[in-house]
C-alpha cells in the first residue's frame, strides 16, 4: 500500500515528479532485495536437505555410484562432519567421524523429512547453530544400507528375512531432532568438512514398531 501511494502521488507533480516518484521506488524495491538476497541463513534449508541425503543413501541402491566398492560408500556417510567432530547418536557419542561412519553403515535403511528448522550465526565465530526437527522412519525387513543384516544400536536388531528381495517395509515415523554447529563456509558448497558438532536424538517412538529405543 505504502508503494502504490508513492507511485501514484507521484503523477500528481508531473513527468518529473513521476520519474523521480518511480525512480525512488525502484531504489527501495532493490535495496529490498538485496536485504532478502543476503540473509545468512538463506542456504541452510539446502544444506540441511543435502546433509539428510546421505544420510539415507545406500550402497544397494546404486552401487556403481560408489565404484562397487563399500568403503567408498561407508566414506560418503555424511562426509560434512569434520574429523574430529563432537557426535552423539541417540545419547551415545562417538569420538571421531569414522567412528560414526562404521555404525551408521549397519543401520537399516532409513528416510528422513525436514519439518521446521531455526537457524542463527553464533556472534564472533564463523560458525551456525541450527537446530531441526524431523521425522524419521526405518526399513524393517531387516536389511542395512549396506545390504547385510543390520543392527541398529541401542535398537534391539531385526533379523534378515529370507527373501532377498531389496523392496522396503517402513516402519511407522519416529520423531527426531537435529543439533548441529556448522562453519558459515556452506555459503559457498555443501560438500566440505563443515560440522564440528552434530546431535541426532530421537524424540517421538510410535506404538507399533519393531525398533526399541
Amino acid at each position: 500500500m505504502g508503494r502504490e501511494y508513492l507511485l501514484l502521488g507521484a503523477r500528481k507533480g508531473g513527468c518529473s515528479s513521476h520519474y523521480h516518484g518511480l525512480s525512488l521506488f525502484q531504489n527501495r524495491f532493490s535495496f529490498y532485495l538485496h536485504n532478502m538476497n543476503s540473509d545468512p541463513t538463506s542456504k541452510i534449508q539446502d544444506f540441511l536437505k543435502h546433509i539428510l541425503a546421505t544420510l539415507d543413501s545406500t550402497f544397494t541402491q546404486n552401487p556403481g555410484l560408489f565404484n562397487n566398492d563399500i568403503n567408498v560408500f561407508k566414506a560418503r556417510i555424511l562426509p560434512q562432519l569434520k574429523t574430529q567432530a563432537a557426535i552423539v547418536l541417540n545419547g551415545t557419542p562417538y569420538g571421531s567421524r569414522t567412528q560414526f561412519q562404521d555404525i551408521w553403515f549397519s543401520v537399516p535403511t532409513t528416510q528422513h523429512s525436514l519439518l521446521s528448522y531455526d537457524a542463527h550465526l553464533i556472534p564472533g565465530s564463523g560458525s551456525y547453530l541450527i537446530q531441526a526437527s524431523l521425522k524419521i522412519r526405518f526399513d524393517e525387513t531387516g536389511v542395512s544400507k549396506s545390504g547385510e543384516s543390520c543392527s541398529l544400536l541401542p535398537v534391539v536388531p531385526v533379523p534378515r528375512l529370507p527373501s532377498a528381495s531389496t523392496r522396503s517395509q517402513w516402519s511407522p515415523w519416529f520423531g527426531l531432532s537435529l543439533t548441529m554447529v556448522v562453519d558459515e563456509t556452506i555459503n559457498t558448497g555443501f560438500d566440505i568438512e563443515c560440522i564440528s558438532s552434530f546431535n541426532w536424538r530421537i524424540t517421538y517412538i510410535p506404538e507399533k514398531s519393531v525398533y526399541e529405543f
